[in-house]
């Protein structure tokens, strides 16, 4: 009994502190505030196709039903009878607000009420599947909010298609959500109407969609700039199937057959009550130790993380003299992203995450590169390394710096915002327009102008070291910039010296295999990544498919295979959107100048002058046919 009663009290004492923990977990939920935390004005989410309102428990988002009659936002039909109007329907996936939408073959319109002025996020949610009596390839529609129109000719299955073939999803237990995003600006006076239209030249054409948020911008964000560019967000879910066990009515347990329990029986079930009561005690006490022993573990490894990486940031950032790069303290950083709010994340990479923001009064956007603490000593060199290595370099196609942050536990460096995103956004796996020939071509030579800076125009050689289309970025006029400089070492003189020993480091796909092999770094290694480069700009895909078998893995393997095929295998494998616009001697020098960066013997490699010279004569054969 004594054994019994002190487990009992155990096991209060163990209930009283978890109480006391949730109490505290409470408390801090309602007193660390963000910094410059905010009301939206406008924070609307609206559930297509459904009656109910419902709400998201990971984000506390409420969504409210479209058939109701909200004072928030009314849906207008365009139907000429009154039986065609929009239907709502379920979807295979339940979860809002992808469970329902709303489906027409006639124009359909959510006007929303009392909007105040300003510009608004807008996101849209669409579910590609197959709804009943509605063909997936005939969602071929356009979406317009009051002048300005987000999406023409649209077609959610494709793009969700398109997505999977790039990226080589091929599961068909997982559906492919999309949400796309856009900021557009509300005018005083003006009402916000979203406008749904079929496309009227393809026969029994629909448009639908699940869900819709429309969502108020930070004040310093009242002048988000015009050249915010829409995109696509895709998301992969395990398809949900219905499941029932023993449904049927009649499947009740039999009415017990027993005689009333003895005495010595009750005894039997009191003595089995409170043994499962003990093991239930010692199973949660075991729960609490091992979760204690977890965090104190956890904690121990970040205390020697901090430490290493407190110790490394000792030594100041050294920056070039008479160099302008400001030093912004993370109270502004945070200003400028609203407490670093995922929804101005524009880039996630592996040292973290990189936002949009704005500075000096809302009137310049940047980009923010934020580092992530867990990555220590690594990450901490990488973010003195790129600070140091931009401030003492100055060309029209480098990534302009504009400052940094070393506030506290934040490592941060701001960027010149680049309005088009990287190179890679617009070859593959994206919903944006493909680029032109002659736009691949000169974005090609202004990244090569960049590298040849780095190799011979700049104070010291700079080896870049991590050479690819997701560091080559554009901006609003799509002039190339070479960018992230975290890798980047400085290369031999060439007169005693002719590379630099160091530790193999790059991506996948990029990386010169003479370098992986003899860690011998030098500036041929940029000449085969810069060869990769302009493969995958010509072809379209990325340089490694990894579920792909044979040549095609490997698109530097592919692409010499084809060389020694012949012209017809050279077509081929040139991106679909442009092949037959490239004129055959282009196209020769073009492959001949990518082929040449990417030899096995570095030594035979052009150098990045005699790289830009070749792309250079290659648009002058292109634009001299043309004219």
């Amino acid at each position: 009994m004594n054994y019994f009663f002190s487990h009992f009290h155990v096991y209060r004492s163990s209930n009283m502190i978890l109480l006391l923990f949730l109490l505290v977990l409470h408390q801090q939920h309602y007193f660390i505030k963000p910094i410059y935390a905010y009301s939206r004005v406008e924070d609307l989410a609206i559930n297509c196709g459904t009656e109910s309102n419902s709400i998201v428990l990971a984000n506390k988002r409420i969504w409210i039903g479209d058939a109701t009659n909200s004072k928030h936002f009314s849906v207008l039909e365009s139907s000429p009878q009154k039986n065609q109007s929009s239907i709502s329907v379920a979807t295979p996936h339940r979860d809002d607000p992808y469970g329902t939408s709303r489906i027409s073959h006639y124009e359909f319109t959510y006007s929303i009420h009392g909007v105040t002025p300003g510009h608004k996020f807008i996101k849209l949610h669409f579910n590609p599947a197959s709804y009943p009596n509605f063909h997936p390839s005939k969602s071929v529609f356009s979406v317009k909010a009051g002048p300005y129109t987000l999406l023409r000719d649209f077609n959610a299955s494709g793009a969700a298609q398109e997505h999977r073939d790039h990226h080589h999803h091929s599961d068909p237990n997982k559906i492919l959500l999309i949400e796309y995003q856009h900021c557009i600006k509300v005018e005083p006076g003006q009402n916000l109407t979203l406008t749904f239209i079929p496309n009227t030249t393809h026969k029994d054409s629909y448009a639908f969609v699940n869900g819709i948020e429309v969502m108020s911008l930070f004040k310093y964000h009242d002048q988000c700039n015009k050249q915010k560019k829409s995109r696509f967000r895709f998301s992969e879910v395990v398809h949900h199937e219905e499941s029932c066990m023993n449904c049927s009515p009649s499947a009740q347990p039999p009415p017990s057959q027993t005689k009333p329990a003895s005495i010595s029986g009750g005894v039997l079930y009191c003595v089995i009550a409170v043994s499962v009561f003990i093991s239930m005690s010692s199973i949660f006490l075991l729960c609490i130790w091992v979760w204690r022993n977890s965090r104190m573990k956890h904690k121990a490894k970040m205390e020697l993380i901090y430490e290493e990486t407190t110790n490394s940031r000792k030594s100041s950032i050294t920056l070039a003299s008479g160099n302008s790069c400001r030093c912004f303290s993370i109270i502004e950083i945070s200003a400028a992203t609203i407490n670093f709010d995922d929804i101005f994340v524009v880039g996630v990479g592996g040292f973290g995450k990189v936002y949009k923001g704005y500075i000096d009064d809302g009137t310049k956007p940047i980009a923010i590169k934020r580092f992530i603490p867990e990555n220590g000593v690594q990450g901490v060199q990488e973010f003195k390394n790129e600070v140091e290595m931009l401030s003492q370099l100055s060309h029209p196609h480098l990534v302009p710096l504009i400052g940094y942050c070393n506030d506290e536990d934040d490592m941060i460096i701001v960027y010149d915002f680049m309005a088009n995103g990287t190179l890679r956004d617009h070859l593959y796996g994206t919903c944006n327009t493909p680029l032109s020939w002659k736009q691949r071509l000169k974005i090609c030579i202004g990244a090569g102008l960049g590298l040849e800076y780095l190799h011979s125009g700049a104070k010291f050689k700079i080896i870049h070291r991590d050479v690819k289309t997701s560091n080559i970025l554009l901006d609003e006029e799509w002039v190339a910039k070479v960018s992230d400089f975290g890798l980047s070492k400085i290369g031999p003189n060439g007169e005693s010296k002719f590379h630099v020993s160091t530790e193999v480091k790059g991506s996948l796909g990029y990386l010169d295999p003479e370098y992986s092999k003899t860690k011998r770094l030098t500036h041929k290694s940029d000449v085969y990544s810069f060869g990769v480069v302009l493969l995958e700009v010509l072809c379209g895909r990325a340089p490694l498919l990894r579920k792909v078998e044979g040549p095609k893995r490997c698109l530097v393997e592919w692409a010499r295979s084809c060389q020694s095929e012949g012209p017809h295998a050279i077509d081929q494998m040139v991106d679909p959107f442009i092949r037959g616009k490239i004129v055959q001697e282009c196209l020769s020098k073009f492959v001949e100048m990518a082929l040449n960066c990417v030899v096995h013997e570095g030594n035979q490699r052009p150098s990045m002058g005699q790289v830009v010279e070749g792309l250079e004569l290659a648009l002058q054969l292109q634009l001299k046919s043309e004219d």
